[in-house]
């Protein structure tokens, strides 16, 4: 689905598009095809920011995650990011995308930021955990906004939005619109 944000004055109209596709568990190169692909129809739209679901890159595997939750961690500097990133620097589209990340106090579920010019800009990890998400990750601890077009978007990732007091976060810190995974 693609949405069209008119700014306050002087500010461009923004191109949003939620992209949705069934990401196969632990099939990170036919996920990242999924997104490439996507991305390329959101180009073709002057798209400028494409949000995709929560853990995308990876799929949502449970019995991956019981298994071995480290390992499903996906590095930043591994391949996978990097045709994300060539994609979205070669296409002018930025994008937000899912994946499980190490960080410095556990596994993250976590939305990384890619700009159009194909570089990771922000990484939001998910701070509201359902119970199941309590066993792999660790929560995050601070509130993620990004700027696209002169617009200021806050992060969420799916269970972050049951908790009133961080959509409020983002409203009283002057966000134009609340993103969620």
């Amino acid at each position: 689905m693609t949405r069209e944000w008119r700014g306050r004055a002087n500010r461009p109209v923004l191109r949003l598009a939620a992209a949705q596709f069934a990401a196969e568990s632990g099939n990170l190169e036919r996920n990242i095809a999924c997104h490439v692909a996507l991305l390329e129809q959101a180009a073709a739209q002057d798209v400028a920011l494409v949000v995709f679901p929560e853990l995308s890159v990876t799929g949502y595997c449970s019995s991956l995650l019981d298994l071995d939750p480290a390992a499903c961690a996906v590095d930043l500097a591994g391949d996978e990011i990097a045709a994300l990133s060539e994609a979205c620097g070669r296409l002018g589209v930025a994008a937000v995308v899912g994946a499980p990340l190490r960080g410095d106090r556990g596994l993250h579920l976590s939305a990384i930021v890619i700009n159009r010019q194909g570089r990771v800009e922000r990484l939001y990890h998910k701070m509201y955990l359902d119970s199941d998400e309590r066993r792999w990750f660790v929560r995050g601890e601070t509130p993620e906004s990004i700027v696209v077009g002169g617009w200021m978007l806050g992060l969420g990732i799916c269970y972050d939005s049951s908790f009133p007091e961080h959509a409020r976060h983002y409203a009283l810190s002057g966000a134009d619109a609340y993103l969620l995974s």
